[in-house]
């Protein structure tokens, strides 16, 4: 029974030390804030972002301000944006395709929509 209760009391152990290091990666990257450098997506986004004269504000942590937020919610800007994702996905990361196309097939329902109204 000792033996049984030791063997118990490790697996917990070892789940516990799991648990804390799935916690302790979750909240750097849930506490992460994104740079231009930082990976595919974050380029493509801002590269897509500049075409149309939009600019993360390095003042405000990459947040938008101002006429960007009007700038960037124009539909043809939005758009850009999606398509912008399912290039990226498709260049570097197939996976993730699917996902780019459910986000674009979102917006362009959601155009339709905008323009039958």
């Amino acid at each position: 029974i000792t033996e049984l209760l030791m063997q118990q009391a490790e697996d917990m152990r070892q789940s516990v030390e799991k648990m804390q290091e799935e916690i302790a990666n979750t909240t750097k990257v849930t506490n992460k804030e994104f740079a231009a450098h930082d990976g595919p997506f974050v380029q493509g986004l801002d590269n897509a972002l500049q075409s149309f004269g939009v600019h993360r504000q390095q003042y405000f942590g990459g947040t938008f301000v101002g006429n960007h937020i009007h700038k960037a919610l124009k539909p043809s800007n939005i758009e850009c944006l999606c398509s912008c994702m399912v290039e990226v996905a498709k260049a570097k990361c197939p996976a993730l395709v699917a996902s780019g196309l459910q986000v674009w097939g979102k917006w362009m329902k959601h155009k339709r929509n905008c323009l039958i109204e």
